[in-house]
């Protein structure tokens, strides 16, 4: 399937008002898990990073404020960028952005189940640099 590139600006702009919202105060910010399906065509990974960019431009990145880690999953889940790999406010959102357009795809058939067992098991986790306290926040990007 295809994806749309108009809608996915309006979509990250939702979910940046969905994390507003999160139970705790913002000033708490949040440790946001992206999850991408990178079992896919190379036409598609080229999307699915357009979108995952887009929804990295609506957060507040910072050490103290929103966090980001990205798990890319196929048959098999990796983790491929812990909560504390990026700690500077300045660069961490080019930096970011750069990183995931050298992401490799995946092969197999897409296996979610084991990307979110990753996320919970070895990703929110303090050695993963997930902060005790903070919501917790997992998004798939199919």
């Amino acid at each position: 399937s295809s994806y749309p590139t108009q809608p996915y600006s309006i979509i990250a702009k939702y979910i940046y008002i969905l994390l507003l919202f999160l139970p705790l105060a913002p000033s708490t910010g949040a440790d946001v898990a992206i999850v991408l399906d990178y079992a896919t065509t190379p036409d598609n990974l080229t999307q699915i990073s357009a979108f995952t960019t887009s929804i990295i431009d609506e957060l507040d990145i910072s050490p103290s404020g929103v966090r980001v880690a990205l798990i890319t999953y196929g048959e098999n889940a990796k983790i491929a960028l812990k909560f504390n790999d990026l700690q500077d406010k300045q660069d961490s959102r080019d930096k970011l952005k750069r990183f995931i357009s050298t992401l490799p795809p995946m092969s197999g058939t897409p296996r979610i189940d084991r990307a979110l067992q990753a996320a919970e098991r070895k990703l929110f986790t303090t050695e993963a640099g997930s902060r005790p306290g903070v919501p917790k926040v997992t998004i798939s990007v199919p």
